[in-house]
Parts: structure tokens; C-alpha cells; sequence
């Protein structure tokens, strides 16, 4: 059975939680504010950057499924 979270599900959560606390120091009245919107922009090119993983991760975790005859996995029909 695959883990529950991969590797890239982790680091778009940790990215996230990075993103989140930027943005708290960037709220605060002495915050070096131009370093602070490089780094928000640097990692949000990492999450999107990242996102493409967790995608992939998805797709090969749905196509495992089909292969093994899940019957709760997505079945491809003719509109697909």
C-alpha cells in the first residue's frame, strides 16, 4: 500500500506553512518587506514547481489502482 502522504504532498504542505508564516512577518511594522516579497515569490515558484509532482503522484496512484482492478478507481470510457 502506498503511503498516505508522498514526498511532494509533503513539501507543497511545508511550502505552504512557509508561505503562511512569510506573509504573518511581512504583517509585522519592522519586516524587511522587500526581502520578504523575494522570498513569497520564490516560494511560490517552488510550489508551483512542486504541484506538477504532486499531480503526477496522483496520476500514478489512480493509474496503480486501474491496473490492480480496483473497483473504486476510475474507469476510462469512451468520452474519456
Amino acid at each position: 500500500m502506498p503511503p498516505l502522504l508522498t514526498g511532494s504532498q509533503k513539501t507543497a504542505s511545508a511550502l505552504r506553512r512557509t508561505e503562511r508564516a512569510l506573509r504573518t512577518w511581512l504583517d509585522e511594522s519592522d519586516s524587511p518587506r522587500g526581502d520578504i516579497d523575494k522570498m513569497l515569490g520564490l516560494v511560490g515558484e517552488l510550489r508551483a514547481w512542486v504541484q506538477g509532482h504532486v499531480l503526477h503522484d496522483i496520476e500514478k496512484a489512480l493509474d496503480h489502482k486501474t491496473r490492480e482492478g480496483d473497483p473504486g478507481a476510475h474507469q476510462p470510457d469512451e468520452r474519456d
